[in-house]
């Protein structure tokens, strides 16, 4: 493993084999919730260090998987160990905890009855669903996909991943015009700012003159730096959003993060490996998910396509979203079912990104905030690194601009 980094790091040719077990090693790290050092870069750490320090990672990667498959019970129960980082929350969110100075994690970032529904009715596979989640709210919004498009048959400037593009999909219900259903002793329930302009959501424009770089021009399985952060990605891709313009050399860095995303993540996804145990499921396609958005939103940004790109066949071929996690029994944990709603509200999501569409805000904006905000969710997003995405949910929430 050691050889294979030093490989990577080198630029020294590594065949199939090799950059395999490395995929396979960075995505267990994702799964496992064990980010990479967010303020040191390999270039900036003596080879003998890095050396050590990759091995104790793997070790303690190691450890952590044994641990987790060990608290494996009936019902798909696992339970996630790790403790989040400390940020801080306002009073006006019902999870926020007033006796301690940091952010409480709860189950579900919105009240129970809202979240699975307070009429009794049952949705997805026996859940009472929030219909942001449920599968079978968005029904409508998924064409038959294939992977043997025909550009041509397309026709129309921006078609896909336009803004006017997401006219096509189905009306939200009246319930989704407050995404969040907060219970009624919040005091911003009926407060909250245009969705569209939540950070999550939120796009800029290009200055007069940009011209967008022509992306993938390898394809989506291309050349990869395996010694690249995908964090690193996704936060250049958050600061840069967060503007209100880019500029040429801002335009370039876009695609050229969302470039080095799609390419781990069609390469991991090539691998066939379908995740049906919610947790491990939720991880998988919770990165799936924001590459997805962050990928349609560049695309939006840059104009839309008038034809589907030669490489997408390529792409939603080797994304399995086609199945639903099934639901654990009644006696499960909650862990457990919150999980399982969270998967199937991902793969609902993914559908619609491979028809060549960005959802709507409000399943959007709902995902985003159950990945970042939830103590039952994956590992990965709990750490301190995703610090950023939470704190633009606390000032859209008190209806400030939140900052790169």
């Amino acid at each position: 493993m050691t050889n294979a980094r030093r490989l990577s790091d080198s630029g020294e040719t590594m065949d199939e084999a090799d950059l395999s077990v490395i995929e396979s090693c960075l995505a267990m790290e994702e799964e496992l919730g064990i980010l990479p050092p967010e303020t040191t870069s390999p270039s900036q750490i003596d080879r003998s260090r890095r050396i050590a320090e990759l091995a104790s990672m793997f070790s303690e990667t190691a450890a952590a998987h044994e641990a987790m498959q060990a608290a494996v019970q009936p019902g798909w129960s696992v339970q996630p160990t790790a403790q989040p980082g400390p940020y801080y929350y306002e009073q006006m969110h019902p999870w926020y905890d007033p006796m301690g100075s940091q952010f409480s994690f709860d189950p579900y970032p919105m009240d129970l009855t809202s979240l699975w529904g307070a009429s009794g009715g049952e949705g997805y596979n026996g859940l009472n669903l929030h219909p942001a989640l449920d599968p079978n709210a968005w029904a409508d919004a998924l064409p038959e996909i294939s992977t043997q498009l025909e550009p041509q048959q397309h026709q129309g400037p921006g078609e896909f991943f336009s803004s006017s593009g997401t006219d096509r999909l189905p009306r939200l219900p009246p319930v989704l015009l407050d995404p969040l259903a907060l219970p009624s002793t919040s005091t911003v329930a009926s407060e909250e700012p245009d969705l569209q302009l939540h950070p999550y959501v939120r796009l800029p424009t290009l200055e007069p003159g940009v011209v967008p770089k022509l992306m993938f021009r390898c394809g989506v399985f291309g050349p990869i730096r395996m010694s690249i952060s995908a964090y690193s990605r996704f936060s250049i891709l958050r600061q840069l959003f967060a503007q209100k313009t880019l500029n040429q050399y801002e335009a370039n860095e876009v695609a050229s993060a969302v470039e080095m995303l799609v390419t781990k993540t069609a390469r991991r996804a090539r691998k066939k490996v379908k995740q049906t145990r919610p947790l491990f499921a939720a991880s998988t396609l919770g990165t799936y998910f924001l590459v997805f958005d962050y990928l349609a939103s560049a695309v939006q940004v840059f104009g839309g396509w008038r034809e589907l790109p030669w490489w997408w066949g390529d792409l939603v071929s080797v994304l399995d979203v086609g199945y639903r996690c099934i639901t654990p029994s009644k006696l499960a944990r909650e862990s457990s079912l919150f999980n399982t709603k969270l998967a199937n509200g991902l793969l609902t999501a993914l559908e619609i990104y491979k028809s060549g569409q960005r959802p709507p805000a409000a399943l959007v904006v709902e995902l985003k905030r159950q990945l970042f905000f939830s103590k039952y969710g994956p590992n990965q997003f709990k750490g301190s690194y995703w610090d950023p995405w939470r704190e633009d949910e606390v000032s859209f929430s008190k209806g400030e601009s939140s900052s790169p």
